[in-house]
This record gives C-alpha cells, sequence and structure tokens, in this order.
C-alpha cells in the first residue's frame, strides 16, 4: 500500500507532512527552551507600561478610549464619515439596495473587460 495520495490538486504523502510538523515542533520547543527565565511574577517586571508614568489604582483611568486610539485616523477621513453618515440611514431595505447596486456595478466591470 503506498502512503501517496492523490487528490486532483496533487500528490500528499502523509509521512512527510507528519516530518514536517515534526521538524517544526522541534525547532518551536527549542526556541521555547531558550527564552528568558529571569521573569518573577510580582516584581516591578510584572507592571504595565503607562508612558513612563504611574500606573492609577483605579481600573476606570487605565482605559484609553478608541476615539483617543484612532483619532488621527478619523480626522484625516473626516469627510469620508461624513458622506458614509449621510448614507446611514439604518434601513436594512437600503442596505440591499446599496448591495445590489454595488453588485451590479462590478457584474459590469467584468462583461466589459
Amino acid at each position: 500500500m503506498s502512503n501517496t495520495i492523490f487528490s486532483g490538486f496533487g500528490y500528499w504523502n502523509a509521512l512527510i507532512w507528519l516530518f514536517f510538523f515534526g521538524v517544526s515542533a522541534a525547532f518551536a520547543f527549542y526556541f521555547i527552551s531558550h527564552g528568558r527565565n529571569d521573569y518573577r511574577k510580582g516584581t516591578p517586571q510584572d507592571e504595565i507600561y503607562y508612558s513612563g508614568n504611574a500606573v492609577p489604582q483605579d481600573g476606570a483611568d487605565v482605559s484609553v478610549p478608541a476615539s483617543a486610539v484612532y483619532w488621527g485616523f478619523k480626522r484625516a477621513c473626516a469627510p469620508l464619515y461624513a458622506w458614509l453618515d449621510k448614507l446611514h440611514s439604518g434601513n436594512g431595505a437600503d442596505y440591499m439596495g446599496y448591495f445590489l447596486l454595488t453588485f451590479a456595478i462590478i457584474s459590469l466591470l467584468m462583461l466589459i473587460f
């Protein structure tokens, strides 16, 4: 009995795949074993980095809202968001119409080119 399987897309040998995964696992275990082992829980190593500032004790002060994280992106794309906001109606029929219009345009471009 052959270990090679013909799938219609090529030949697959299960033993070669097992060997590949074994070698990959060996590399992974090698890198894991050579990692740093000087980490100590409950020391300053365990503290979060808060831009060099002292970490507040209240957890609500630690969170960063998404509006602060992506403020530059939102500001740069403000005209696009304003235009999209006008299109947003909350009506599912409108969104299905946008989908069908987009599908029709893509289909037409596929027929032309």
